[in-house]
């Protein structure tokens, strides 16, 4: 079976990464039941794209959206990184275990009691267009003292963990199911969130124990699922279109002498609000990110130019 999906995947980026120099982006459907770094070490290997990443990884349980970032693209990561992220959630009550998911180990189950729908809402409710300062769960790739946090829990050593502050934009109940006690939830988030942390901390609020069952990544920033590549044919997305989708700053410089002020690491004068200025050339080819100083003045933050291909 590992062996088919691998033959399957050479032959789906060998037909669109001919050019190893290309950059930009690549929309995966990422299978339940798969680690995400796989695909990563995959392309490394392969050697398709001199520099390989992904945003956004997803947990051994979870299948969805995941975008590849091939190239130049990997010096985008801290940009797109910032992009909300929506999920189908599916929590069942009653059942505690070690990862908070369906994957762990059960430490505690009851399902003889059963939770009214109008408690169910009226909790959900709490949660939307909320910030909170969520923990991590151990069984993550997270590092403290430069370990990572599942080797701690691998051997067994209780760990202070470290709340986050993350925010949960938009939570809908889709479903409820009293027999099997579940429910399907539809999540907006901030980076940083953890589903499987959501899962447990509506269980407090219920004053049940509750895990994470299921769990589908159906949108990142203005990407959608429905938009991903397929195992047969995969589509690479070029970076200023990447941008332009998430409502980033760009501009394309056509003069040659602005353009050579670029390549010399001066800073520019123009009239823009944001933060952070993205420079295309004429070919829609990345060639630097600015960031501003003040007033109208940028300074350079990346520069591109002085790097021969990887566009």
């Amino acid at each position: 079976m590992a062996l088919s999906k691998e033959i399957k995947l050479k032959k789906l980026f060998q037909k669109y990464t001919k050019n190893k120099n290309a950059s930009g982006i690549i929309l995966i459907n990422k299978p339940s039941f798969t680690f995400s770094r796989k695909l990563d070490n995959f392309i490394v290997k392969k050697k398709i794209g001199k520099k390989v990443g992904h945003l956004g990884t997803l947990d051994f349980l979870a299948q969805g959206l995941m975008i590849i970032l091939i190239n130049r693209a990997t010096k985008l990561a801290q940009y797109l990184h910032t992009l909300p992220k929506t999920y189908q959630a599916t929590i069942k009550f009653f059942i505690a275990t070690t990862t908070k998911d369906a994957c762990g180990k059960i430490t505690r189950w009851n399902s003889s009691k059963k939770i009214s729908l109008k408690k169910i809402k009226a909790i959900l409710k709490t949660f939307n267009n909320c910030s909170y300062y969520q923990t991590p769960p151990i069984f993550s790739s997270l590092k403290k003292d430069g370990k990572r946090l599942y080797k701690y829990a691998l051997k067994h050593k209780k760990i202070e963990i470290k709340p986050r502050l993350i925010t949960i934009y938009r939570l809908k109940l889709i479903k409820y199911q009293p027999k099997i006690n579940q429910i399907k939830i539809l999540v907006s988030c901030s980076k940083g969130t953890y589903i499987r942390s959501l899962a447990t901390d509506i269980g407090q609020k219920l004053n049940v124990p509750a895990c994470l069952f299921a769990l589908i990544r159906t949108k990142i920033g203005n990407f959608k699922l429905k938009n991903a590549s397929s195992f047969k044919k995969i589509k690479l997305l070029n970076l200023y279109s990447v941008l332009k989708k998430n409502n980033f700053f760009l501009k394309i410089f056509s003069n040659q002498e602005i353009i050579t002020k670029i390549k010399r690491n001066k800073s520019l004068t123009i009239n823009f609000e944001s933060s952070e200025l993205f420079c295309f050339n004429e070919k829609k080819q990345l060639i630097a990110i600015y960031q501003k100083t003040k007033n109208n003045n940028y300074a350079i933050k990346k520069n591109f130019l002085t790097n021969k291909g990887e566009n």
